[in-house]
């Protein structure tokens, strides 16, 4: 199994463990009676239809959180970044 970075997990490793937790409770509806959840919840994002329910994220333990970072191709970033990267070249010419 691949390893897995303990703090951020993507969509589909999300995925995997909420299939290892159904499999577990031996049906998708066994897991969603358990867990308070809509059984067609629990299938439209196994099947990748529809993102995590904030009650399904929640029954298997994991928070959504949303991350931005900078975009590392030089020719795609933005105008903010172009003036940051001006006024740095400025200070280190003083």
């Amino acid at each position: 199994m691949k390893a897995r970075n303990p703090i951020f997990l993507d969509a589909e490793e999300v995925r995997d463990i909420l299939r290892r937790e159904v499999r577990r409770s031996g049906s998708q509806l066994a897991w969603a009676k358990e867990f308070g959840v809509e059984r067609s919840n629990v299938n439209a994002t196994l099947s990748g239809k529809r993102a995590p329910s904030g009650l399904l994220l929640k029954a298997l333990g994991i928070e959504k959180m949303i991350a931005y970072k900078w975009i590392d191709d030089k020719n795609l970033a933005g105008p903010v970044r172009r003036k940051m990267r001006q006024r740095k070249d400025v200070g280190e010419r003083c």
